[in-house]
């Protein structure tokens, strides 16, 4: 349900190193959906499971079974509702490719750009583009030494592209390059 819209439709995926990448379509307000990604868990209750993204408050969902979550309320408690509040699994994986800004760790290996985003750890060969070379620009001028990695953001898209075996790898493809910053690191994953 959506208070200003005609429905919210959430599309999310879980990954076993703890990741997530979450879609939110707000249907009649927006033909874009939001995302967001990061890390998920599951509480000390082994009933809820909480997403900590690049949202102020993190997500959670009550574990209803193997195919089914339910969306809590922010104060962590169920949402009494006769609405649908459930996210239902396909019985198929749907890889998903966000788009949004994201900060990460650069840096150059074999003469290509590898970015480990922040939040989720996840780690990304980098497609060639006219914003990745503003980054590649911006590392080599920053850089103290040919091994540092540097803490990087940029508006970028998350695509399946086909590596050279035929099979699908994600891979960070820049749309915009926001900065660098030497000296500076994602922090402490929680």
């Amino acid at each position: 349900p959506c208070a200003d819209c005609a429905a919210l439709r959430y599309w999310l995926n879980l990954f076993p190193d703890g990741s997530f990448f979450l879609s939110t379509l707000y249907e009649g307000r927006s033909t874009e959906p939001a995302y967001d990604l990061g890390a998920w868990a599951v509480a000390s209750d082994r009933g809820t499971l909480v997403l900590q993204g690049g949202r102020e408050a993190p997500l959670r969902f009550r574990i209803v079974d193997a195919g089914t979550l339910r969306l809590r309320g922010q104060d962590g408690r169920d949402i009494e509702s006769k609405l649908n509040y459930a996210l239902a699994r396909q019985p198929q994986f749907e890889p998903m490719e966000p788009r949004l800004t994201m900060r990460g760790m650069y840096h150059r290996k074999g003469g290509a750009g590898v970015f480990t985003e922040c939040l989720t750890q996840q780690r990304w060969p980098i497609a060639p583009s006219e914003a990745n070379a503003a980054l590649v620009r911006a590392y080599g001028d920053a850089r103290r030494a040919t091994s540092d990695e540097l803490l990087a953001s940029v508006e970028g898209e998350v695509r399946q592209l086909p590596k050279a075996d035929g099979k699908a790898l994600p891979t960070l493809v820049v749309r915009q390059f926001i900065g660098v910053w030497p000296g500076e690191t994602c922090g402490v994953r929680f």
